[in-house]
């Protein structure tokens, strides 16, 4: 890695973390989810109403997995569509993410007391320093 990539900084993330240090999982997938149950709830609806204004008194709903499957992608694009496709949701989730004193905004990547860290990386933490420069075949 310290090869091929020195200017990359490996940290490790405990297990259990992900939800803290992972832009997807910080932000994004979280607006995700809302706004699927949000679209599946408001399909459900229309779906009752609809038995409802054809004059059938029993809602008996077809759960099949056929039918779900058909519905979920429906509910997925809406979902994709609402918050997701959003440049400044992205850029926050990246920003959202802080290890130590860093985030992972570009912002800050390519902040000058950033590259400033990187290079005084050496002398600050050499054996950290060392272990980048290390290549490790059983990780590829």
């Amino acid at each position: 890695m310290g090869t091929n990539h020195p200017n990359i900084i490996l940290d490790f993330v405990p297990g259990g973390c992900t939800g803290v240090h992972q832009p997807c999982d910080v932000c994004i997938q979280r607006q995700l989810k809302v706004s699927m149950r949000k679209s599946y709830h408001e399909d459900i609806v229309n779906e009752l109403l609809t038995e409802l204004d054809n004059g059938n008194s029993t809602t008996d709903l077809n759960d099949t997995l056929g039918v779900l499957r058909d519905h979920s992608v429906h509910w997925m694009w809406n979902s994709y569509q609402a918050p997701l496709n959003n440049e400044e949701l992205v850029k926050k989730a990246f920003e959202g993410c802080v290890v130590r004193e860093w985030n992972l905004s570009t912002a800050c990547v390519i902040s000058f007391e950033g590259r400033e860290a990187l290079r005084q990386m050496a002398k600050a933490n050499p054996k950290f320093w060392a272990e980048l420069g290390v290549d490790h075949p059983d990780d590829m």
